[in-house]
């Protein structure tokens, strides 16, 4: 568990100096935006190996049982983050709503999976990305990030919940041979 708690302080200092844009800029100054990115970019994949590894080989320590009816709370949910996610990409009027609809996803994905795990470690990397994502969200502001102002024809929304569906769908049936674990409550994805 040790390298999944590095792992979330790491990403949760380099959350911290990408909203401190006085900090950013005069490490960019210092390295050259390259080098800053180039480094960045190592930093953030070794504080998620790090999560990844962390999770992998932490012990089970059982912490509660959720009742059954969270688990019909979760592909609701799963559902919704991923058009969230898809909006990040597809032209959508979710934008006036949400600086980063994506982060709203991923909080989704993060609350979702908390309603359903059990374990110490699971909860902390889901709770501690639920923080991380929740911290982002809160600092946009203080970045410059605005809402979208501009009003698209609601057509659009079709295809970011196109778009979120297709990626539900695919998730939901590589979820088990992805990570171990099957998204449906019935051991299998209805297959």
């Amino acid at each position: 568990m040790p390298p999944l708690i590095t792992g979330l302080l790491l990403l949760l200092g380099l959350q911290r100096l990408q909203s401190n844009p006085e900090l950013r800029g005069r490490l960019v100054g210092t390295l050259g935006a390259a080098a800053y990115r180039i480094g960045f970019a190592a930093l953030a994949l070794a504080g998620l190996a790090l999560i990844v590894a962390g999770r992998a080989h932490a012990a089970y320590l059982f912490v509660w049982l959720p009742p059954a009816w969270l688990h019909l709370l979760v592909l609701p949910l799963m559902f919704i983050a991923f058009a969230c996610i898809a909006a990040e990409v597809v032209p959508s009027n979710l934008k006036r709503f949400a600086r980063r609809p994506f982060l709203w996803g991923v909080l989704l994905w993060a609350i979702a999976h908390l309603l359903v795990k059990s374990d110490l470690a699971a909860m902390t990397m889901f709770g501690g990305f639920g923080l991380l994502v929740f911290l982002e969200i809160g600092s946009g502001k203080r970045r410059g990030l605005h809402r979208s102002r501009q009003a698209l024809p609601w057509l659009n929304e079709s295809f970011t919940v196109a778009l979120g569906g297709v990626l539900f769908i695919v998730f939901f049936f590589l979820h088990a041979d992805l990570f171990g674990v099957s998204p449906s409550m019935m051991g299998s994805p209805f297959i």
